[in-house]
Parts: structure tokens; C-alpha cells; sequence
């Protein structure tokens, strides 16, 4: 039987070492995160987006597998104090990708690509990608952060909400429900969508509930569009990078 999942976790050491052999050269290191989100969002949101989008964007760029999502990142400090918050000290989590990017790099894959779907994420990954990259070109290794998923598709998706005058930020908003809804809507409790904080079209301050935008108006249909927005993003991306780095060989 032919094992044709993306996910490594899927395969035996023997199926991932044929997909290897076969020019599976390509893994992306996918980091989520475990957080409050308000009362009508589940905590592993992130999570249960990013095993969709990771599989999307695995088979867009061909040739590609993908680690066990991250479920633990850096979370700023007003979102520590509501229950089920799991936050990770930049540094901690910077060495759990490296050590993760390490491992990559022994089981033979060759181009390590650094995502993540939380803002606080994105800074230690480029440190990271920046670092690694250097030390390892000279073995003809590759590891990049790719980010225009996650920030350039939010700038383009806020754009487009702010049009209908709705508010386009915010954590448990409009995109950010929306997505997660096209997921599953069991992962919502729309019974509990209730405006929050709306300074700086929602990308300001956290409420008392954790909430910030504007959720009433999520739906599935909205969160396809955007999901498919950061996959397309992606895929453009870590293929054209690619592409130049061989190049460069």
C-alpha cells in the first residue's frame, strides 16, 4: 500500500526514507500556537488551520513533507492570564525549531522552510532561517523563513474587509473567525460572536474577555477566500525561492 500523506508523523522510517531517495528534498517546519481567543474560539485554532494549510501548500510546491504542527509559541503578555494559554519564551522557542530544522537537516532533507501563523512567531524564525542559512550553504542546505502567508496576506486581507466597513483586525475578529469557521465551524461558538475592542480597526488592545475586531459577521465563505489567499501566497513563494537557490548552486 502506497502511504501518500505529506505529514511525516504518517510514515514509518522506511516510507520517509524512499519519499527522500525519491526528491522529497523540501520540509516545512509549521509553527501554530495554543491560546485564548475569547469565548467563542476554540484554543488550538491555529493548530487546526495550519494541518489544513500545511497540506495545501506541501502538495502546491510538490515534492514536500511536512513536521508535526507546532502547537506552542511566544504569546504577548495580556494573553497569559486567561486559562489555557500555553506561551513559550522566544529563546525556548527558537531552540525547539532549531533543534527541530537540526534534525531535518540529518534525516537528509535538503530545503528546510520556517513558517508560522502567529505574529509573535515571526521574528525568532527570520533569526533563526538567517542563522542556520549561513551556516549551512556551504553543504548546499537551505533553510528560509517564508512569511508572506501569514503578514503580506493579512495586509491584502484586512484591505479587502475594510472596504465593507467592518472592523478588519483583531483576535477573534472578522478573518480570524472566518478562517477557523471554514476549517470547522465546530471549533466556533457563534452564540458568544460579540463586537470587541475596534481601535485601529481592531488591531489595538485585547478586552477583558481577550477579544479585539469584530466577529459577528465571520463565515465560511470569507475564510476559504482567505485561506486560499495565504496558501497561494505561500506556494509562490517558497517556489520561487527555491528556484533562485538553485540557482545559485
Amino acid at each position: 500500500m502506497i502511504n501518500d500523506s505529506v505529514f511525516i508523523e504518517d510514515l514509518t522510517t522506511a516510507e520517509l526514507n524512499k519519499k527522500i531517495k525519491e526528491g522529497y528534498s523540501t520540509v516545512l517546519i509549521y509553527s501554530g500556537g495554543t491560546e485564548a481567543t475569547g469565548p467563542h474560539v476554540v484554543l488550538g485554532k491555529h493548530n487546526f488551520k495550519l494541518k489544513s494549510y500545511a497540506q495545501r501548500v506541501a502538495k502546491g510546491v510538490g515534492k514536500t513533507l511536512v513536521v508535526p504542527i507546532i502547537p506552542f509559541a511566544p504569546n504577548h503578555i495580556s494573553l497569559k492570564k486567561f486559562p489555557g494559554t500555553i506561551s513559550l519564551e522566544e529563546q525556548t522557542f527558537y531552540n525547539v525549531n532549531k533543534e527541530i530544522a537540526l534534525s531535518m537537516i540529518s534525516s537528509g532533507f535538503t530545503h528546510i522552510i520556517l513558517m508560522c501563523d502567529h505574529y509573535n512567531s515571526q521574528q525568532p524564525l527570520r533569526q533563526l532561517a538567517d542563522t542556520l542559512a549561513s551556516s549551512y550553504r556551504n553543504q548546499k542546505v537551505d533553510v528560509y523563513y517564508a512569511g508572506s502567508g501569514y503578514a503580506k496576506a493579512r495586509e491584502i486581507i484586512e484591505e479587502s474587509i475594510k472596504k465593507r466597513n467592518i472592523a478588519a483586525g483583531g483576535h477573534g475578529g472578522h478573518w480570524d473567525v472566518s478562517e477557523i469557521m471554514s476549517i470547522s465551524k465546530k471549533h466556533v461558538r457563534p452564540d458568544l460572536f460579540d463586537i470587541g475592542d475596534t481601535i485601529k480597526g481592531g488591531n489595538a488592545q485585547l478586552d477583558h474577555r481577550g477579544v479585539s475586531g469584530d466577529p459577528r459577521k465571520a463565515n465560511t465563505k470569507d475564510g476559504r477566500q482567505y485561506a486560499d489567499l495565504r496558501v497561494k501566497l505561500y506556494i509562490e513563494e517558497i517556489k520561487n525561492h527555491i528556484k533562485a537557490f538553485r540557482k545559485e548552486e
